[in-house]
């Protein structure tokens, strides 16, 4: 908890720092509002005694505030305007013999395969709030805090990766339409693009909430989630293994349904990995008294 809210500070210091403009009333509101019942629910579990109920609440508000300070991030990293890495980055995926066209072509002309990845492109958002209630509710509190955590470090870790290589992306660079896809939907390829360009370019630019999209390319934060899911849901023996076909796809989803080239992807899979090792690595010792005394225990 602590960790979450000392983000805010910081992501708006940095902000007015380089003069990113954000629309406060679009953050805050949800930042009160999500604040306030983590407190008050968070706190009122705990005083009773509802532990498992506690740590529901605890867990995806925590989620869900820090997503709004890791996106703040994600435009302070592309508000320093940074020359555009594409060009470095397809030569990178040409090193490893990756022929885009080719795989999107592959992709394009086999339907049930489009339709599963851009299904489990979606998943996203629902994946960060379900997985740590899942965890919860199978008592495996502990996990769905190392969750949360984890998934602050990649998106923070990202942003500062992020700004020496801002980039527009496979469908832009590579001149793919949407009108020349058959099963393939690029929605996401293109949709980031107008906040992209207009953060980095425009001095009048606003983020506002409701207006912000995913506008990072390297390292893939979809590909990262995707390994700290299939990660964290693994301790639950009964959706251990969809959940790593899901994530498997959603991370592959990243390259054929969006904007990324393999090498983000790559990118986000050790950034992930980096992140959960260093969580569990801090937390084990800290933690460990605890667990063993009551199973689903952890910090409030």
């Amino acid at each position: 908890m602590g960790m979450t809210l000392a983000s805010y500070p910081v992501v708006f210091g940095l902000a007015a720092l380089i003069g990113l403009n954000i629309d406060p009333k679009s953050f805050m509101v949800v930042g009160c509002y999500f604040g306030a019942m983590l407190a008050f629910f968070g706190g009122y579990c705990h005083l009773r005694r509802i532990h498992m109920l506690g740590y529901v609440f605890e867990t995806t508000f925590c989620m869900i505030l820090v997503s709004n300070a890791v996106l703040i991030s994600t435009y302070i990293a592309m508000r320093l305007d940074m020359p555009l890495a594409d060009q470095a980055l397809v030569r990178w995926d040409a090193t490893l013999g990756i022929d885009w066209h080719s795989l999107i072509s592959f992709v394009d002309s086999r339907p049930l395969l489009a339709e599963a990845l851009g299904f489990s492109y979606q998943t996203f958002l629902i994946q960060l709030l379900a997985v740590p209630f899942l965890l919860v509710v199978s008592r495996k509190a502990l996990r769905a805090y190392h969750m949360v955590i984890a998934y602050a470090l990649i998106g923070f870790i990202s942003s500062v990766l992020a700004i020496w290589f801002p980039a527009l992306g496979t469908y832009a660079v590579y001149g793919l339409a949407q009108a020349e896809l058959v099963n393939i939907n690029a929605h996401f390829g293109y949709f980031f693009l107008d906040q992209f360009n207009a953060v980095r370019t425009d001095p009048n630019f606003v983020l506002a909430l409701e207006n912000s999209a995913g506008i990072l390319t390297f390292p893939s934060v979809h590909a990262a989630v995707a390994v700290l899911c299939a990660w964290a849901s693994w301790a639950v023996r009964l959706i251990r293994i969809p959940m790593l076909l899901l994530n498997i796809l959603m991370g592959a989803s990243a390259v054929t349904h969006a904007n990324h080239y393999v090498v983000d992807v790559i990118a986000g899979i050790v950034v992930a990995a980096a992140s959960i090792a260093l969580v569990t690595w801090l937390t084990r010792r800290r933690w460990s008294k605890r667990e063993a005394v009551n199973p689903v225990l952890v910090p409030a």
